[in-house]
Order: C-alpha cells, then sequence, then structure tokens
C-alpha cells in the first residue's frame, strides 16, 4: 500500500509539471519573466519538494525527525534547480561575450548605412517628377532597411529587457518566507543566499551591445536615427 500510494503521488506530481510546462509553452512570451524557464525550474523544485514532504509524512517516525528531513530536502532542491538557471544565464552570457564584438560592428554598420540610404533615397524621391520603376524600387528599398534596423534595435531592446527583468524575478521570489537561517544548514543558507546575490549584481549589468561605446543600439536610437536621417534630407536638398 505504501508503495502504490508514493507511486500515485509521483505520478500526479509528474502529471502538475506537465501541464504546467504546457500552459508555460502556450503563453510564453519575451516579456515575461520566463526567461530561460526560471519559473518552470521552480515550478519543478516545489513539486519535487511536495511530493517528497508527502513520502515522509507515510513514512514512520516522529515530527522532528520529519521536519529536520524537509528541511533537507528543501535546501537540496533550491540548490540544484536554481543553480540549473544559474548555468543557463552563464552559458547565454558567455555566447554573447562571444559574439559582441561582431554584433556591435554590425550594428554600427547598419545604423549608419540606414542614415545615409534614407537620408538619400528621401533625395531622390523628392526630386522624381513621374513615378518609375527605379523610383519605387528606391522607396522599396528604404522602406526594408529601415524595417531590418528597427527589428535589430527592438530584438536588442527586448534582449537588455529580459535580463535586467532576471534579477526582478529572482528579487520577487517568496525568499524571506523560504530562506530561514537554520544552524544545521548555515552553509545551505549562505550558497543560496550568494547565488542570488550574485544573479541580480550580473543582471544589473549591460549587455555592453552599445556600437563600440558610441550608443546603445536599442529602439529609442531608432528614432533618433529617424531625426537624423531627415536632418540630412533638409541639409542636403539645398545642394540638389
Amino acid at each position: 500500500m505504501e508503495a502504490l500510494a508514493r507511486s500515485r503521488l509521483w505520478s500526479r506530481c509528474k502529471s502538475r509539471a506537465t501541464a504546467y510546462y504546457r500552459a508555460l509553452t502556450r503563453d510564453f512570451n519575451y516579456s515575461t519573466d520566463f526567461f530561460f524557464g526560471q519559473e518552470f525550474l521552480m515550478a519543478i523544485a516545489g513539486a519535487r519538494l511536495n511530493s517528497t514532504n508527502r513520502m515522509l509524512e507515510l513514512e514512520p517516525g516522529n515530527s522532528q525527525q520529519q521536519e529536520l528531513m524537509k528541511k533537507h530536502y528543501f535546501w537540496k532542491f533550491v540548490q540544484e534547480e536554481f543553480g540549473d538557471c544559474v548555468q543557463l544565464h552563464i552559458e547565454f552570457l558567455a555566447m554573447l561575450n562571444r559574439i559582441r564584438p561582431f554584433l556591435n560592428a554590425t550594428f554600427l554598420i547598419v545604423y549608419y548605412s540606414t542614415v545615409m540610404s534614407l537620408s538619400s533615397g528621401a533625395i531622390y524621391v523628392s526630386q522624381m517628377k513621374n513615378i518609375t520603376v527605379f523610383s519605387l524600387n528606391t522607396l522599396y528599398y528604404c522602406v526594408w532597411i529601415s524595417f531590418e534596423c528597427a527589428t535589430l534595435s527592438r530584438a536588442v531592446s527586448i534582449l537588455t529587457d529580459t535580463h535586467e527583468s532576471i534579477g526582478w524575478a529572482v528579487y520577487n521570489l517568496d525568499w524571506p518566507e523560504k530562506l530561514e537561517w537554520d544552524d544545521q544548514f548555515q552553509e545551505e543558507y549562505r550558497s543560496v543566499r550568494a547565488t542570488m546575490l550574485n544573479v541580480m549584481v550580473v543582471a544589473q549589468q549591460p549587455l555592453r551591445l552599445n556600437c563600440y561605446g558610441f550608443f546603445e543600439f536599442t529602439q529609442d536610437r531608432f528614432y533618433e536615427l529617424l531625426n537624423m536621417a531627415y536632418s540630412m534630407y533638409t541639409f542636403f536638398r539645398d545642394f540638389v
């Protein structure tokens, strides 16, 4: 009977985790706090902890021993699951460090080439008296490169905001209630606390997608690009 009860509890735990994962996948978007699956991993940790607690309640023994075992598994699961989240974040930052020079060079070229193309295209189209195939191609090219630059800047903004949201996601966890000091688990307490502080500190650091220090390539910068292109258009059209 005891083995059957454990099997049923574990099956119910897995079914709830599967349902949560499906709902998470269906509703996922980059503006949520589900970045790198943190909420999913923490949900799995909670499910494992609840399942273990139910198993301990079914086993014979005094309440003090059961409470000690619950605390042991709590710190064990927190370290394991939170460590998985941190490892994913580390892998992402390491990959970003490798491709950052290429991205900064690409963003810098795209930014100023878009400014020149928009201003030149606007001057050419404004001087045309008749609509031709070439003028339509010029207009199409200007719209396309504007869309491309806007998409890239928007992607960088989303990436930056999501990176910052990791720290807030960790900060908003109910750690004041869950992470309680215990003399028997003081090493685990210090380890988890230090990990959380490191994650929040790292999440506050910029991603440095700043075109080699010239400017941050974000969506706000794209609006400044349009103003710069218009200023160049108004300046050069007097010489044409």
